[in-house]
């Protein structure tokens, strides 16, 4: 099966691509790796949609050692390894002076030992105490590409799902503490460059709350040449197919356009015949429905 990088790099050099120069292959790279992100998107292929992401909220205290600022960055310094990633909002208090202790800020980066914030605020060096609010938290699956639905393990009906925008207002205006019932995802691109997904839920749980959600990824990005493709065996030939009809558009379709015709989409659609996704596995039960609103469209019975 051609499925390693160079594989597919010679099947674009059968089909057209004549630049083999240190910088004509790295293009070539490139638009392999497009390709592939744009078949990810014509189909809802299985292999992209999972069922077993889970996450744990959970508020985390930790005391630090030093909180020293360098021009726009804030950086915190702990004794020893600690838990927090890039996202994490946090709360930083016991510094014993009004010009550390902040609510509510990013972290924006981290190392082994330290985390950084963006503030202005400077001061003399000081220890206190880092805390992650309980109500957000980082998601960090390989490859993630958007959210599907989300449950508590205690509750098969799903949250319901709002904007970060609305979490926000909730949060700000109502502060309710209890059992969650609605959740917000922000998509965001870290100080490294990386796609990040930071999960929020309303109202903030009182205790560390378990969350199973569905998601969807995306294929792996390709870099050497003993890399492998995700993409699955049985429709190799599609990628294939893809990759000869871009090189054989105008100008390499640069955009992807070409895979938007009705003889491609056909042989898309032929190759979804043995395929089942499940995107929305969960099923609500017979129980009581919550005294909040829920769309008729989130409930699943079979009627006898």
């Amino acid at each position: 099966m051609a499925k390693q990088l160079s594989d597919l790099k010679t099947i674009c050099k059968y089909h057209g691509w004549s630049d083999q120069t240190t910088a004509g292959l790295v293009q070539n790279t490139q638009f392999i790796n497009d390709t592939l992100q744009i078949l990810g998107t014509l189909a809802p292929w299985p292999e992209y949609r999972k069922v077993d992401g889970s996450v744990s909220c959970a508020a985390t205290a930790t005391t630090f050692a030093s909180i020293a600022g360098t021009g726009s960055a804030i950086t915190i310094t702990f004794s020893a390894a600690h838990s927090y990633i890039v996202g994490d909002i946090i709360d930083v208090v016991g510094t014993g002076a009004t010009t550390w202790d902040v609510l509510n800020v990013e972290i924006i980066s981290t190392a082994t030992l330290t985390i950084t914030y963006a503030g202005t605020t400077q001061g003399t060096t000081r220890a206190g105490t880092v805390t992650k609010q309980i109500d957000n938290t980082g998601l960090t699956n390989t490859n993630l590409w958007r959210i599907g639905n989300l449950i508590r393990t205690n509750y098969s009906v799903p949250l319901d799902e709002i904007s970060h925008e609305e979490w926000l207002i909730q949060k700000k205006y109502h502060q309710g503490t209890g059992s969650p019932y609605q959740y917000a995802v922000r998509r965001f691109v870290d100080a490294a460059g990386v796609i990040r997904h930071r999960l929020y839920i309303y109202p903030a749980p009182t205790s560390t709350q378990a969350l199973y959600y569905t998601y969807q990824t995306y294929p792996k990005i390709l870099s050497s040449d003993s890399d492998y493709t995700d993409w699955p065996d049985t429709r190799i030939y599609l990628l294939t197919e893809a990759l000869r009809i871009r090189l054989a558009a105008v100008d390499r379709d640069s955009g992807g356009m070409a895979l938007y015709n009705a003889n491609f989409m056909n042989l898309v659609k032929k190759s979804m015949g043995d395929s089942r996704p499940s995107f929305r596995p969960f099923i609500a039960t017979n129980q009581a429905v919550a005294d909040w609103k829920m769309p008729l469209s989130r409930i699943e019975k079979t009627i006898i």
